[in-house]
């Protein structure tokens, strides 16, 4: 690997479904380069044709930062089964902690982003579901996350 090139995610050992690692200069860049995750799996096992641009605005939140990454990562998947859309990247992804939800006193954190891909005809999607098993959050240096995926 070149100096300047900087590792955005790898592969881990699984039993039986897809665990990686995601890692970032920063929380917000660990959590987009989740996103090369899909398009590796999906374009490396599943046929795509007739593919056009598309970007998608997205929005979630979650109870904790954990929460946060599991709603990410669902919406992500609603996008490619329920739209066909591929996401390649997100741009813009911003995360905030709220220190009150409707005035209930409860924490929370939001996260928007603006996904860039394509749309596609997309016959067979390897990932059927996020899981919370052995999923981490590492803020520090370096910053990564660790989640699994049912294949």
């Amino acid at each position: 690997m070149r100096a300047d090139k900087i590792k955005t995610f790898e592969f881990l050992e699984h039993k039986a479904d897809v665990r990686f690692r995601a890692y970032g200069k920063s929380l917000e860049e660990a959590f987009a380069n989740c996103i090369r995750v899909f398009t590796e799996l999906i374009e490396a096992e599943a046929k795509t044709s007739k593919a056009s641009k598309a970007r998608r605005a997205i929005s979630v939140s979650g109870r904790d930062i954990r929460a946060l990454l599991y709603c990410f990562l669902e919406e992500v998947l609603f996008l490619i089964d329920s739209e066909g859309f591929l996401p390649e990247k997100a741009e813009g992804l911003t995360i905030t902690y709220l220190d009150e939800v409707k005035g209930k006193g409860n924490t929370s954190y939001a996260l928007k982003a603006e996904l860039i891909g394509k749309t596609a005809v997309i016959r067979s999607n390897p990932i059927k579901a996020v899981t919370y098993n052995q999923m981490e959050i590492h803020e520090g240096n370096p910053y990564y996350v660790e989640v699994v995926m049912d294949t």
